[in-house]
């Protein structure tokens, strides 16, 4: 708490400079390439009859929002960072297998939804409301530009086959783990 209160305290260029903001937004936005591969992609992996279930899968992914904000506060912000990135890797992971696809597109969803309410609601929880706008906002358009990232996966995908580029954002959600470990174990 007195960390958090001291966070709030900060200038905004403190707030932006500080280790927990830099690596929340790397966090954030390292995701944000697999999570748009993901909707980039998915009918030219699954077809457009399972792009269809997917879409159906996706306008109720909303509802997920407020089950996040509840575990966030039942367990915490790290378990919670945790369980969204390790989520949106096994989605990755299971995309291409059409026996599974229906649990991908399950672990997708409330994934991603998990991943943007945690997002905001850890950058408010820790640096407060004074600068909110200011954070929040820096982080979405570095997410932005990193999310770039998907449209060469989404070509090497077309000409080379989708697992290399699966395998790839598995593996940058795995990286991206250690942030929601650290969170949970502080």
């Amino acid at each position: 708490a007195a960390a958090a209160a001291a966070a709030a305290a900060a200038t905004l260029r403190q707030q932006m400079f500080c280790a927990e903001y830099v690596l929340l937004v790397a966090w954030f936005s390292a995701l944000f390439v697999p999570e748009q591969f993901y909707v980039l992609s998915v009918k030219d992996q699954r077809g457009s009859d399972a792009a269809r279930l997917y879409t159906s899968f996706y306008a109720v992914s909303a509802l997920v929002a407020p089950l996040s904000g509840l575990a966030v506060d039942r367990v915490g912000f790290g378990p919670v960072l945790t369980a969204n990135t390790t989520m949106v890797g096994l989605s990755m992971f299971l995309l291409g297998t059409e026996s599974l696809e229906l649990v991908s597109f399950t672990l997708y969803v409330c994934g991603r939804v998990s991943v943007f309410a945690t997002y905001f609601s850890f950058m408010l929880m820790r640096f407060g409301p004074r600068n909110y706008g200011a954070l929040a906002g820096t982080g979405l358009l570095v997410s932005a530009v990193a999310g770039l990232a998907q449209y060469p996966l989404f070509r090497w995908g077309l000409s080379d086959g989708f697992e290399n580029p699966n395998l790839l954002c598995v593996g940058i959600c795995a990286a991206c783990v250690p942030f929601g470990v650290g969170v949970w174990v502080r």
